[in-house]
């Protein structure tokens, strides 16, 4: 249902708190991966690309091997930032939003933006009013990049896309992301992983080593958009050691 006046007000805004961000696991080379640096690995952008295949489910018995990308979303927004985005302007994470305290696919809020400016590369441009009532929609990505839906997408604005994967086992995993712009991750409520600057999309621009339990794991990811495209993409290698 739609929430009384004061609830809205904090979904707008977010309501304060703080949090620390878990460390990363050790790093090192796997499949796909190159080790430049200590803590440092990059992906061969052509190679997982090529190879890479949709998955929530991780089996150490799979013959499958290398990366899986997820596909399958719950995507809710957009709604306000505090004023324009600047090109170095340190996004502030320390507000937080309903869906951050609890997902409830079912929600419904009145408090998103209520006009929009949107552009991207797609060809996706114009202006337009909005109801400011935001709902979860579903959406399946046909690429690694999840792009926002073009019913959602606005300039300025704040998301969150939420998903679960499923494990066989304990395991540890390379969780390689990436955004346009910045963004948090959480994995079981726990913060993994945060990028304060608006930047452009690559896909690894980070990758961490993820602790993730047996059975369903909940993973939530904030996304900020500043101008233009808003995108993000996760990508999951089991250690195999």
């Amino acid at each position: 249902m739609v929430g009384k006046a004061g609830d809205d007000e904090i979904a707008r805004f977010g309501s304060l708190t703080k949090e620390h961000v878990l460390l990363s696991l050790g790093l090192r080379s796997e499949l796909g991966a190159g080790q430049q640096a200590p803590h440092e690995i990059t992906l061969n952008r052509d190679t997982i690309l090529a190879n890479a295949i949709p998955g929530r489910r991780f089996d150490p018995a799979s013959t499958r091997k290398g990366y899986l990308y997820v596909d399958t979303w719950h995507i809710i927004g957009p709604w306000d930032v505090d004023g324009r985005i600047g090109p170095y302007q340190r996004i502030d994470f320390s507000r937080i939003y309903p869906p951050e305290q609890d997902v409830n696919l079912d929600a419904l809020y009145g408090s998103g933006k209520t006009h929009r400016v949107y552009d991207d590369e797609r060809g996706y441009f114009g202006r337009d009013q909005l109801s400011g009532r935001l709902k979860w929609k579903f959406y399946q990505s046909p690429t690694v990049e999840v792009r926002i839906p073009r019913e959602q997408l606005a300039n300025d604005a704040l998301y969150f896309a939420y998903t679960e994967v499923y494990c066989e086992n304990d395991t540890v995993m390379n969780l390689a992301f990436a955004s346009d712009d910045a963004a948090r991750i959480r994995i079981n409520g726990e913060i993994v992983f945060e990028d304060h600057l608006l930047s452009p999309y690559e896909l690894s621009e980070e990758i961490r080593q993820v602790q993730f339990k047996k059975g369903y794991n909940k993973i939530l990811v904030r996304l900020v958009n500043g101008p233009g495209p808003a995108r993000f993409s996760m990508l999951l290698l089991p250690n195999e050691s």
